[in-house]
Protein backbone atom coordinates (compact mmCIF):
# COMPACT_ATOMS: atom_id res chain seq x y z
CA UNK A 1 0.00 0.00 0.00
CA UNK A 2 1.11 3.84 -0.68
CA UNK A 3 2.39 5.59 2.21
CA UNK A 4 0.52 8.25 3.85
CA UNK A 5 1.07 11.81 1.48
CA UNK A 6 4.53 13.38 2.93
CA UNK A 7 5.58 17.06 2.02
CA UNK A 8 8.72 18.28 1.64
CA UNK A 9 9.88 21.81 0.77
CA UNK A 10 12.42 22.80 -0.88
CA UNK A 11 14.07 25.79 -2.07
CA UNK A 12 16.61 26.79 -5.01
CA UNK A 13 18.07 29.46 -7.41
CA UNK A 14 19.92 29.77 -10.29
CA UNK A 15 20.54 32.73 -13.37
CA UNK A 16 18.48 33.00 -16.09
CA UNK A 17 20.90 34.23 -18.97
CA UNK A 18 18.87 36.15 -21.71
CA UNK A 19 21.45 36.37 -24.31
CA UNK A 20 21.86 32.46 -24.14
CA UNK A 21 22.07 30.94 -27.75
CA UNK A 22 19.96 28.60 -26.97
CA UNK A 23 16.74 30.49 -25.17
CA UNK A 24 15.04 26.85 -24.08
CA UNK A 25 18.07 26.09 -21.99
CA UNK A 26 17.49 28.18 -19.63
CA UNK A 27 15.92 25.03 -17.66
CA UNK A 28 16.87 24.51 -14.10
CA UNK A 29 17.56 20.96 -13.30
CA UNK A 30 18.97 19.25 -10.29
CA UNK A 31 18.55 16.58 -7.50
CA UNK A 32 18.77 16.42 -3.97
CA UNK A 33 18.04 13.85 -0.56
CA UNK A 34 15.97 14.85 2.27
CA UNK A 35 16.79 13.79 5.34
CA UNK A 36 13.80 12.31 6.49
CA UNK A 37 14.08 9.35 3.09
CA UNK A 38 18.19 9.08 3.39
CA UNK A 39 17.64 6.54 0.34
CA UNK A 40 15.20 8.14 -1.82
CA UNK A 41 16.78 10.73 -4.41
CA UNK A 42 14.53 13.99 -5.31
CA UNK A 43 14.66 14.94 -8.95
CA UNK A 44 13.03 18.39 -9.79
CA UNK A 45 12.98 20.97 -13.27
CA UNK A 46 11.22 23.65 -14.30
CA UNK A 47 12.21 27.13 -16.38
CA UNK A 48 11.19 31.08 -15.65
CA UNK A 49 8.91 30.38 -18.38
CA UNK A 50 6.74 27.79 -16.47
CA UNK A 51 7.94 28.36 -12.67
CA UNK A 52 3.76 27.38 -11.40
CA UNK A 53 4.30 23.89 -12.64
CA UNK A 54 7.58 22.05 -11.49
CA UNK A 55 8.14 18.62 -12.89
CA UNK A 56 9.31 16.11 -9.61
CA UNK A 57 10.37 12.44 -10.38
CA UNK A 58 11.34 10.34 -7.36
CA UNK A 59 12.80 7.41 -7.64
CA UNK A 60 14.85 4.94 -5.25
CA UNK A 61 17.65 2.10 -6.23
CA UNK A 62 16.44 -0.06 -8.21
CA UNK A 63 14.66 2.81 -10.13
CA UNK A 64 11.19 2.77 -9.18
CA UNK A 65 9.45 5.94 -10.16
CA UNK A 66 6.56 7.53 -8.19
CA UNK A 67 4.31 10.99 -8.82
CA UNK A 68 4.48 13.88 -6.80
CA UNK A 69 2.91 17.49 -7.48
CA UNK A 70 4.48 20.77 -6.70
CA UNK A 71 1.06 22.88 -6.70
CA UNK A 72 2.55 26.07 -4.67
CA UNK A 73 6.00 26.25 -6.78
CA UNK A 74 7.11 30.52 -6.79
CA UNK A 75 9.67 32.91 -7.63
CA UNK A 76 10.90 36.10 -7.14
CA UNK A 77 9.66 39.11 -9.39
CA UNK A 78 12.82 39.75 -11.67
CA UNK A 79 13.01 35.89 -13.16
CA UNK A 80 15.42 37.37 -15.61
CA UNK A 81 18.45 37.53 -13.64
CA UNK A 82 18.67 35.42 -10.40
CA UNK A 83 15.55 33.36 -9.80
CA UNK A 84 15.07 31.66 -6.44
CA UNK A 85 12.47 29.56 -5.95
CA UNK A 86 10.34 27.87 -3.09
CA UNK A 87 7.92 24.64 -3.30
CA UNK A 88 6.14 22.69 -1.59
CA UNK A 89 6.34 18.67 -2.83
CA UNK A 90 3.30 16.01 -1.40
CA UNK A 91 4.12 12.61 -2.54
CA UNK A 92 1.70 9.37 -1.68
CA UNK A 93 5.26 6.87 -1.85
CA UNK A 94 5.57 4.33 -3.94
CA UNK A 95 3.13 1.82 -4.52
CA UNK A 96 4.23 -1.12 -2.85
CA UNK A 97 7.69 -3.27 -3.92
CA UNK A 98 6.53 -4.74 -6.80
CA UNK A 99 6.34 -0.88 -8.58
CA UNK A 100 9.69 -1.14 -10.62
CA UNK A 101 10.56 0.88 -13.98
CA UNK A 102 6.92 1.70 -15.11
CA UNK A 103 4.69 3.98 -13.53
CA UNK A 104 1.85 4.76 -16.25
CA UNK A 105 1.20 7.94 -14.66
CA UNK A 106 4.80 9.16 -15.02
CA UNK A 107 5.28 8.09 -18.25
CA UNK A 108 2.13 10.27 -19.26
CA UNK A 109 3.27 13.30 -18.01
CA UNK A 110 7.19 12.64 -19.54
CA UNK A 111 6.27 11.75 -22.83
CA UNK A 112 5.07 15.31 -23.34
CA UNK A 113 8.50 16.60 -22.59
CA UNK A 114 9.66 14.77 -25.06
CA UNK A 115 8.21 17.08 -27.88
CA UNK A 116 8.34 20.14 -25.49
CA UNK A 117 11.54 21.32 -27.16
CA UNK A 118 11.17 24.78 -25.46
CA UNK A 119 11.84 22.93 -22.19
CA UNK A 120 14.76 21.13 -22.73
CA UNK A 121 18.31 22.02 -21.08
CA UNK A 122 20.84 19.98 -23.08
CA UNK A 123 21.23 18.94 -26.46
CA UNK A 124 22.69 15.55 -27.74
CA UNK A 125 24.17 15.92 -31.35
CA UNK A 126 24.63 12.46 -33.47
CA UNK A 127 25.92 13.50 -37.35
CA UNK A 128 24.03 16.44 -38.29
CA UNK A 129 21.41 15.63 -36.10
CA UNK A 130 20.40 17.85 -33.01
CA UNK A 131 17.79 16.48 -30.40
CA UNK A 132 16.91 18.53 -27.63
CA UNK A 133 16.63 16.90 -24.25
CA UNK A 134 16.48 16.63 -20.31
CA UNK A 135 19.51 16.58 -18.57
CA UNK A 136 17.54 14.93 -15.66
CA UNK A 137 15.44 12.37 -17.54
CA UNK A 138 19.32 11.55 -18.63
CA UNK A 139 20.60 11.25 -15.53
CA UNK A 140 18.05 9.69 -13.74
CA UNK A 141 18.38 6.81 -16.12
CA UNK A 142 22.10 6.47 -16.90
CA UNK A 143 25.02 6.93 -14.94
CA UNK A 144 26.89 6.95 -18.33
CA UNK A 145 24.89 10.26 -19.44
CA UNK A 146 25.22 11.62 -15.42
CA UNK A 147 28.61 11.52 -15.70
CA UNK A 148 29.30 13.36 -18.97
CA UNK A 149 27.06 15.94 -17.59
CA UNK A 150 28.48 16.37 -14.43
CA UNK A 151 32.06 16.42 -16.67
CA UNK A 152 34.45 19.39 -16.87
CA UNK A 153 35.98 17.93 -19.59
CA UNK A 154 33.29 17.29 -21.99
CA UNK A 155 31.17 19.09 -24.35
CA UNK A 156 28.16 18.77 -21.96
CA UNK A 157 29.84 21.95 -20.06
CA UNK A 158 28.17 23.73 -23.31
CA UNK A 159 25.11 21.75 -23.00
CA UNK A 160 26.12 19.70 -25.76
CA UNK A 161 26.57 15.61 -26.11
CA UNK A 162 28.23 14.62 -28.81
CA UNK A 163 27.98 10.69 -29.88
CA UNK A 164 29.60 9.00 -32.23
CA UNK A 165 29.18 5.70 -32.18
CA UNK A 166 25.32 5.53 -32.08
CA UNK A 167 23.26 5.25 -34.75
CA UNK A 168 20.04 8.41 -34.62
CA UNK A 169 17.55 5.71 -35.12
CA UNK A 170 19.01 3.48 -31.96
CA UNK A 171 19.61 6.97 -30.14
CA UNK A 172 15.81 7.94 -30.74
CA UNK A 173 14.60 4.35 -29.38
CA UNK A 174 16.49 4.61 -26.73
CA UNK A 175 15.22 8.24 -25.79
CA UNK A 176 11.11 6.96 -26.56
CA UNK A 177 11.94 4.63 -23.85
CA UNK A 178 13.74 6.94 -21.29
CA UNK A 179 10.53 9.36 -21.73
CA UNK A 180 7.54 7.06 -22.05
CA UNK A 181 8.26 3.74 -20.69
CA UNK A 182 8.20 1.72 -23.78
CA UNK A 183 9.16 0.96 -27.97
CA UNK A 184 6.43 0.97 -29.95
CA UNK A 185 5.90 -0.26 -32.26
CA UNK A 186 8.54 -2.74 -30.91
CA UNK A 187 11.37 -3.35 -33.72
CA UNK A 188 12.41 -6.45 -35.25
CA UNK A 189 15.38 -7.95 -33.41
CA UNK A 190 18.45 -6.97 -35.05
CA UNK A 191 17.47 -3.81 -33.92
CA UNK A 192 16.52 -4.63 -30.45
CA UNK A 193 20.07 -5.78 -30.23
CA UNK A 194 21.35 -3.10 -31.39
CA UNK A 195 19.27 -1.09 -28.49
CA UNK A 196 20.16 -3.57 -26.13
CA UNK A 197 23.96 -2.75 -26.87
CA UNK A 198 23.69 1.00 -26.39
CA UNK A 199 21.44 0.33 -23.11
CA UNK A 200 24.31 -1.71 -22.03
CA UNK A 201 26.67 1.16 -23.10
CA UNK A 202 24.62 3.43 -20.98
CA UNK A 203 23.96 1.29 -18.30
CA UNK A 204 20.14 1.66 -18.76
CA UNK A 205 19.43 -1.48 -16.93
CA UNK A 206 15.56 -1.03 -17.38
CA UNK A 207 15.89 -0.65 -21.18
CA UNK A 208 18.13 -3.70 -21.04
CA UNK A 209 15.57 -5.93 -19.34
CA UNK A 210 12.84 -4.59 -22.00
CA UNK A 211 14.95 -5.59 -24.85
CA UNK A 212 15.71 -9.06 -23.54
CA UNK A 213 12.00 -9.83 -23.17
CA UNK A 214 10.93 -8.31 -26.27
CA UNK A 215 13.79 -11.03 -28.04
CA UNK A 216 12.72 -13.54 -25.77
CA UNK A 217 9.32 -13.51 -28.03
CA UNK A 218 11.05 -13.21 -31.35
CA UNK A 219 13.66 -16.51 -31.27
CA UNK A 220 13.24 -18.73 -34.47
CA UNK A 221 14.40 -21.89 -35.60
CA UNK A 222 16.26 -19.60 -38.22
CA UNK A 223 17.99 -17.07 -35.89
CA UNK A 224 18.14 -18.88 -32.65
CA UNK A 225 21.89 -19.68 -33.05
CA UNK A 226 22.40 -15.91 -33.72
CA UNK A 227 20.26 -14.64 -30.54
CA UNK A 228 22.72 -16.89 -28.41
CA UNK A 229 25.90 -15.82 -29.91
CA UNK A 230 25.02 -12.21 -29.71
CA UNK A 231 23.67 -12.14 -26.37
CA UNK A 232 26.63 -14.16 -24.98
CA UNK A 233 28.26 -10.39 -25.31
CA UNK A 234 25.93 -8.75 -22.89
CA UNK A 235 25.15 -11.50 -20.35
CA UNK A 236 21.60 -11.30 -20.11
CA UNK A 237 20.37 -14.11 -18.20
CA UNK A 238 16.59 -13.82 -18.82
CA UNK A 239 17.26 -14.11 -22.84
CA UNK A 240 19.70 -17.21 -22.12
CA UNK A 241 17.24 -18.97 -20.57
CA UNK A 242 14.35 -18.32 -22.98
CA UNK A 243 16.75 -19.16 -25.87
CA UNK A 244 17.75 -22.97 -24.08
CA UNK A 245 14.46 -23.50 -23.21
CA UNK A 246 13.48 -22.81 -27.59
CA UNK A 247 16.31 -24.66 -28.42
CA UNK A 248 15.02 -27.96 -25.48
CA UNK A 249 11.75 -27.80 -26.93
CA UNK A 250 12.59 -27.84 -30.29
CA UNK A 251 15.74 -30.02 -29.72
CA UNK A 252 15.06 -32.74 -32.53
CA UNK A 253 14.81 -30.15 -35.65
CA UNK A 254 17.87 -28.24 -34.28
CA UNK A 255 20.62 -31.34 -33.72
CA UNK A 256 19.84 -32.35 -37.28
CA UNK A 257 20.60 -28.61 -39.02
CA UNK A 258 23.55 -27.86 -40.31
CA UNK A 259 23.53 -24.97 -38.46
CA UNK A 260 23.73 -26.43 -35.18
CA UNK A 261 26.72 -28.64 -36.61
CA UNK A 262 28.17 -25.33 -37.61
CA UNK A 263 27.46 -23.98 -34.13
CA UNK A 264 29.09 -26.80 -32.48
CA UNK A 265 32.66 -26.23 -34.08
CA UNK A 266 32.31 -22.46 -33.41
CA UNK A 267 30.97 -22.07 -30.20
CA UNK A 268 30.87 -25.65 -28.32
CA UNK A 269 31.09 -23.32 -25.10
CA UNK A 270 27.71 -21.47 -25.55
CA UNK A 271 25.92 -25.24 -26.15
CA UNK A 272 26.72 -26.42 -22.16
CA UNK A 273 23.56 -25.37 -20.55
CA UNK A 274 22.01 -26.57 -23.98
CA UNK A 275 23.09 -30.33 -23.19
CA UNK A 276 22.86 -30.20 -19.80
CA UNK A 277 19.32 -29.25 -20.02
CA UNK A 278 18.68 -32.13 -22.60
CA UNK A 279 20.14 -34.73 -21.03
CA UNK A 280 18.28 -33.88 -17.56
CA UNK A 281 14.66 -33.39 -19.67
CA UNK A 282 14.81 -30.28 -17.35
CA UNK A 283 14.55 -26.56 -18.36
CA UNK A 284 17.14 -24.12 -17.70
CA UNK A 285 17.14 -22.40 -14.77
CA UNK A 286 15.75 -19.24 -14.22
Amino acid sequence: MAQPDLQINHSWEFEYNETHPYPCLNLYSASFFDKSLPDVKFSIFCGPSDYDTCKVIISKTPCRPANATCPSCSSNDDIYITCTFRCCITWGGFNGPQQSSINHDLYSGLKNFLTASDLSDVMIVIDEKEILLHKIILAAYSPVFSAMIKSDITESSNKRIVLTDIEVEIMENVIEFMYTGTINPVPEYDVLFSIMKAADKYKILGLKEFCERKLSEKITLENVFEILETNSLYGCPLLAKSVIDFMIKNKTTIIGSKDFNDFCRRKPELLSQFFIHSVTGSKANK
